[in-house]
Protein backbone atom coordinates (compact mmCIF):
# COMPACT_ATOMS: atom_id res chain seq x y z
CA UNK A 1 0.00 0.00 0.00
CA UNK A 2 1.47 3.34 -1.03
CA UNK A 3 1.87 6.09 1.54
CA UNK A 4 -0.81 8.23 -0.15
CA UNK A 5 -3.24 5.28 -0.10
CA UNK A 6 -2.55 4.75 3.58
CA UNK A 7 -3.14 8.45 4.27
CA UNK A 8 -6.46 8.35 2.40
CA UNK A 9 -7.47 5.18 4.25
CA UNK A 10 -6.63 6.67 7.66
CA UNK A 11 -8.39 9.94 6.80
CA UNK A 12 -11.54 8.10 5.74
CA UNK A 13 -11.40 6.03 8.92
CA UNK A 14 -11.08 9.19 11.02
CA UNK A 15 -13.95 10.92 9.22
CA UNK A 16 -16.21 7.87 9.55
CA UNK A 17 -15.38 7.71 13.24
CA UNK A 18 -16.00 11.42 13.71
CA UNK A 19 -19.35 11.19 11.90
CA UNK A 20 -20.27 8.18 14.00
CA UNK A 21 -19.45 10.02 17.22
CA UNK A 22 -21.48 13.06 16.23
CA UNK A 23 -24.45 11.06 14.97
CA UNK A 24 -24.69 8.61 17.85
CA UNK A 25 -25.29 8.68 21.55
CA UNK A 26 -22.65 6.05 22.27
CA UNK A 27 -20.13 6.62 25.01
CA UNK A 28 -16.51 7.21 24.09
CA UNK A 29 -15.60 3.82 25.61
CA UNK A 30 -18.11 2.06 23.37
CA UNK A 31 -16.76 3.87 20.34
CA UNK A 32 -13.18 2.97 21.21
CA UNK A 33 -14.17 -0.64 21.79
CA UNK A 34 -15.89 -0.76 18.40
CA UNK A 35 -12.81 0.73 16.73
CA UNK A 36 -10.58 -1.82 18.44
CA UNK A 37 -12.80 -4.65 17.27
CA UNK A 38 -12.63 -3.28 13.74
CA UNK A 39 -8.84 -3.06 13.90
CA UNK A 40 -8.59 -6.57 15.34
CA UNK A 41 -10.68 -7.88 12.45
CA UNK A 42 -8.45 -6.04 9.99
CA UNK A 43 -5.34 -7.44 11.68
CA UNK A 44 -6.76 -10.97 11.46
CA UNK A 45 -7.41 -10.55 7.75
CA UNK A 46 -3.89 -9.25 7.17
CA UNK A 47 -2.37 -12.12 9.17
CA UNK A 48 -4.32 -14.61 7.08
CA UNK A 49 -2.94 -13.02 3.91
CA UNK A 50 0.58 -13.17 5.35
CA UNK A 51 0.17 -16.86 6.17
CA UNK A 52 -1.08 -17.61 2.65
CA UNK A 53 1.91 -15.76 1.20
CA UNK A 54 4.30 -17.52 3.56
CA UNK A 55 2.99 -20.94 2.51
CA UNK A 56 3.33 -19.96 -1.14
CA UNK A 57 6.93 -18.80 -0.72
CA UNK A 58 8.05 -21.58 1.61
CA UNK A 59 6.53 -24.54 -0.25
CA UNK A 60 9.50 -24.96 -2.64
CA UNK A 61 11.92 -24.75 0.30
CA UNK A 62 9.95 -27.33 2.26
CA UNK A 63 9.89 -29.64 -0.76
CA UNK A 64 13.68 -29.37 -1.18
CA UNK A 65 14.17 -30.09 2.52
CA UNK A 66 11.82 -33.09 2.30
CA UNK A 67 13.84 -34.53 -0.58
CA UNK A 68 17.11 -34.01 1.30
CA UNK A 69 15.74 -35.69 4.42
CA UNK A 70 14.68 -38.72 2.36
CA UNK A 71 18.37 -39.27 1.52
CA UNK A 72 19.42 -39.48 5.20
CA UNK A 73 19.05 -43.07 6.45
CA UNK A 74 17.06 -43.34 9.69
CA UNK A 75 16.51 -39.59 9.94
CA UNK A 76 13.03 -39.69 11.45
CA UNK A 77 13.85 -42.45 13.89
CA UNK A 78 16.83 -40.48 15.17
CA UNK A 79 14.87 -37.22 15.24
CA UNK A 80 11.99 -38.73 17.20
CA UNK A 81 14.25 -40.57 19.64
CA UNK A 82 16.15 -37.35 20.34
CA UNK A 83 12.88 -35.52 20.87
CA UNK A 84 11.65 -38.12 23.36
CA UNK A 85 14.81 -37.63 25.46
CA UNK A 86 13.59 -34.16 26.37
CA UNK A 87 10.35 -35.46 27.88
Amino acid sequence: MAWSDLFIYKTRFFLKTLFFIVSSNMSSEDIIEEQLQSLQQEASEVMEKVQVYQRKVMTPVWEKRREMIKKIPGFWGTAVSNLIEFF
